[in-house]
């Protein structure tokens, strides 16, 4: 059967059905006319650029100048998400080196491909910047900055993700761009005397907005704190735009001291509407950098409240700092039930993250430092307050940072099997952490499992994650992030260890 034989309506439904498998759609655009237009809707709608290495930009100059020649007007329309990694373009604008023939020649690197590329996009939903880590000079020139929150304001977007970026004017989308709701700033850093003013840019053209916009999503890192507290600082300004009043979401990926009182400032910026539902907490040990090279982290969290709003509440804890986090948790739980009426908590998740093994290995005391935490965890959930609403408690015990699965049959395959923890071990584990909270269990609304994740990432992202796609029983995520559901875990099975940084 021809596609001409079929409704539009019936193929392009089937094109959205491929909307995830790339080859199929770019076979689909070239097989009849009548599925180009939906099939390049899709493959444009999600576009990625990378950038190589300092020292590698003209090897990426023809392909991406080929992308900027093929995309038409239309096509620029169909980009709803842009995401731009390991920016470098304007690099060797600022490096001193006296190696002229190592560096390439410097008038090659003018910000090029980005103030090209820019200008053409108008239907933009979500954008995403990332500066290279590697290089020492992780600043963007003027006129990009100038073309940056042009586009940010006339396209509309309404995500803003920005990492490894040094004194990015954020105070501007203040006052410029009212339809963001959903900011994501990491690892940036920013400094008052640095930052370019609205009168250094080219800025003269854009409207001055009649609407106030209301951000919704926020995230907050340590070492981008007073980045996201310039912005806030902005939107109290005369004129603003741009407002923290009624945040529906807030990730917390730190645990020093001024970003979570950052949080709590924005907890009460929305207080009077009562629009923060989510709240994420992930106070993982190793993934914190400046707890590795400056020990700005913090154990005593008495003075961290949780908002009393909170529809979910999601919590990643290191097992070794145990009794310092799960103590804060059940208090701050304790306090939000204290007042008039009930919560309206419906879900809490939390992420036991254990990285560290005895050599002998024996579940049934690994609960003991957390025994009192426990009651008062378990006290606290069933208090009369979250009687009516809460519905489920989830919660993960994680062997990371790094692990995979293997059967006893590859264990003579791979060397360091010293390191291998039994899933009979694991499940004894769960088993006597769900032993210790008999109220919720009385009530049906506990769960314990074990998690392990075969690359770095976030457990309680991939614990949420689990959750949404209905993964029942213990949770296994591959290299590729896929969901290892329905495999068979046994006494046979192992799970092994790597401890070190990848």
């Amino acid at each position: 059967m021809s596609p001409s034989t079929l409704p539009i309506e019936i193929l392009e439904k089937i094109i959205d059905l491929l909307s995830d498998d790339r080859a199929s759609l770019l076979n689909c655009a070239l097989v009849s006319h009548l599925l180009t237009t939906r099939s390049q809707q899709w493959l444009f709608h999600q576009v990625r650029l990378d950038f190589p290495g300092q020292w590698d930009v003209p090897a990426i100059s023809a392909r991406i100048a080929q992308f900027i020649d093929i995309l038409t007007p239309r096509l620029a329309r169909y980009i709803k998400n842009l995401c731009i990694v390991d920016y470098v373009e304007d690099y060797i604008d600022e490096l001193d080196s006296d190696d002229e023939e190592q560096t390439p020649p410097r008038e090659r690197f003018h910000d090029t491909y980005l103030a090209l590329l820019l200008p053409k996009i108008d239907k933009l939903e979500s954008f995403s910047l990332s500066c290279n880590g590697d290089t020492a000079i992780n600043r963007l020139s003027l006129p990009l900055l100038s073309l940056l929150i042009t586009m940010l304001a006339s396209a509309e977007v309404a995500e803003f993700n920005l990492f490894e970026i040094e004194s990015f004017p954020i105070a501007l989308l203040a006052q410029y761009c009212p339809r963001i709701r959903r900011i994501n700033f990491s690892f940036n850093h920013t400094y008052h005397n640095t930052v370019p003013h609205s009168g250094e840019l080219s800025l003269a053209h854009l409207p001055v907005p009649t609407e106030v916009g209301f951000l919704e999503r926020v995230v907050l890192w340590e070492i981008s704190t007073r980045f996201t507290d310039m912005l806030r600082e902005a939107t109290k300004l005369p004129g603003a735009c741009l407002s923290f009043a009624r945040v529906e979401e807030i990730e917390v990926r730190a645990r020093d001291k001024s970003t979570l009182l950052l949080a709590m400032d924005l907890f009460a910026d929305s207080a009077d509407s009562a629009s923060l539902k989510r709240l994420v907490c992930d106070f993982r040990q190793d993934d914190c950098f400046t707890n590795i090279f400056f020990g700005t982290s913090i154990y005593n969290l008495d003075f961290f409240r949780l908002p009393p709003s909170l529809h979910k509440l999601h919590v990643e804890i290191p097992y070794e700092n145990g009794p310092h986090f799960l103590g804060w948790l059940s208090s701050a739980l304790q306090d939000g039930a204290r007042g008039d009426g009930p919560r309206p908590l419906e879900e809490l998740v939390l992420v036991i993250r254990k990285e560290s093994f005895p050599d002998v290995l024996d579940a049934t005391g690994l609960w003991d430092a957390l025994d009192t935490q426990c009651a008062a965890f378990d006290q606290a959930l069933s208090m009369p307050a979250y009687a009516a609403s809460l519905r489920r408690v989830e919660i993960f015990v994680e062997v990371g940072p790094r692990c995979f699965y293997a059967p006893y049959e590859e264990q003579r395959e791979r060397p360091a099997m010293e390191d291998a923890i039994p899933v009979s071990y694991l499940s004894r584990a769960v088993e006597g952490l769900h032993e210790r909270l008999p109220r919720l269990r009385e009530r049906g609304i506990v769960s314990v499992r074990w998690l392990v994740t075969e690359k770095r990432q976030s457990g309680l992202e991939v614990a949420v994650r689990a959750l949404r796609e209905g993964v029942e029983g213990p949770v296994h995520a591959d290299e590729n992030g896929w969901f290892k559901v329905g495999r068979e875990y046994t006494e046979a099975a192992v799970v092994l260890v790597h401890m070190e940084f990848s």
